[in-house]
């Protein structure tokens, strides 16, 4: 089975709050929404307003990548006041050409670091988009708390 993360060869870096003066790069949480450059995408907050926190903005640079050229995925989100989050799973779900691949779970805290206290988030990942792929291609990405409650949950979906 096709691993999408491997075929990309990711490294991370920390998410950091908006006011940090250091603040750059990237997460593996948002490396794997990046790898989907596409014609025409559709990014979107898939929780339809449930979710803990509140995202922002997202994005595509370029909007519309070739394939073999950088892209790069921004994710901007807050996190509410009064909130702490130790733990949780993060889940990946990738549909090609309307068929689904098996899911990746994680532990949140493995992707981002924890705590993650209230406050304004920007993360930006790059990879290169890989060659050989063509059709419709849909990833969505949540992070949940123990219990269960969706923290986050994030869509990009096009074709490539």
């Amino acid at each position: 089975m096709l691993v999408w993360r491997e075929i990309l060869g990711w490294g991370t870096l920390p998410p950091r709050k908006i006011e940090d003066p250091g603040f750059s790069l990237s997460t593996q949480t948002m490396k794997f929404l990046s790898l989907y450059a596409v014609l025409n995408a559709t990014l979107k907050d898939c929780s339809s307003g449930t979710s803990l926190f509140t995202v922002n903005m997202m994005s595509l640079d370029p909007p519309n990548p070739a394939p073999g050229q950088q892209v790069g995925f921004t994710l901007d989100y807050s996190v509410p006041p009064s909130t702490v989050i130790t733990d949780g799973t993060a889940r990946y779900e990738t549909t090609y050409n309307f068929i689904p691949l098996a899911p990746t779970i994680q532990p949140l805290c493995s992707n981002i670091p924890c705590p993650l206290e209230s406050g304004r988030y920007l993360n930006t990942t790059y990879s290169m988009w890989p060659t050989g792929l063509s059709g419709t291609i849909m990833t969505r990405m949540k992070w949940l708390d123990p219990t269960g409650t969706m923290l986050i949950c994030t869509e990009i979906s096009g074709k490539v």
